[in-house]
């Protein structure tokens, strides 16, 4: 069985050989029966990424690079080339702890579910983040519900695997933004298929350095537009 890793980039030299060298040492210990790799997924950077992945000479970990920005594009890209039997992404700064990726996969595996999420907001959670994060998080929730009426808790976590019945879900969305997850959710739901919600380790300041790419004021607009057009587009289906 083969698993598929994509992490979603745009400049991040600065973190990106750690992050997949942290990366790597959880993905050996998966069952010995997974063939497993990592694929970067750039959206055209213009610092040096793509040379830190290659310089990183790490087993399993390829580099896949668009031009056109957009993090649903640059992993909706990778995905249309798959063939893979289970296929997931996780966020280049690694906040949601990747060591849940062996408790997703095992319920992929007992066929559980077909898309399998991580949550920062159920109580299992063990969550390092700005109080301001997590209400913001609450409120886009409440938001999507709202316009959408989709019953999820977190709907944003940067982390997802799904088998390949979740895949071929997955290449059937549009969304190029950082709400693709959105779209995608409503249209697994749409089409009956099963989703697990999977509580997290989130450690929003694993770099300290690092600033948020997602600004809070100027996107919760941007994402309350898009939740419309995702809502339109989905009606015509």
């Amino acid at each position: 069985m083969k698993l598929s890793i994509v992490i979603p980039v745009y400049n991040e030299e600065a973190i990106i050989e750690e992050t997949l060298s942290v990366l790597s040492t959880v993905m050996v210990k998966l069952p010995r029966e997974i063939d497993w790799e990592i694929v970067v997924a750039d959206n055209g950077s213009t610092d040096q990424t793509r040379t830190k992945v290659i310089e990183s000479k790490l087993p399993k970990v390829s580099f896949f690079s668009i031009k056109e920005k957009g993090k649903g594009l640059g992993i909706r890209s990778v995905a249309m080339k798959s063939e893979v039997d289970f296929f997931g992404f996780i966020d280049a700064d690694l906040s949601a702890n990747p060591e849940s990726i062996i408790s997703m996969l095992e319920i992929l595996q007992t066929k559980k579910a077909d898309i399998v999420i991580g949550s920062r907001l159920i109580d299992e959670s063990r969550v390092h983040r700005s109080i301001f994060r997590t209400i913001s998080s609450k409120i886009f929730n409440f938001i999507q519900r709202m316009i959408l009426g989709l019953n999820i808790k977190d709907t944003q976590c940067g982390l997802k695997i799904m088998n390949k019945t979740g895949l071929e879900v997955f290449k059937m969305c549009k969304e190029k933004s950082w709400f693709f997850d959105v779209e995608f959710l409503c249209l697994a739901k749409k089409k009956n298929l099963k989703i697990s919600e999977l509580p997290v380790y989130w450690e929003e300041y694993r770099y300290k350095d690092r600033k948020a790419k997602l600004k809070v004021v100027r996107d919760g607009f941007s994402a309350i537009i898009t939740m419309i057009k995702i809502k339109n587009r989905l009606n015509k289906k």
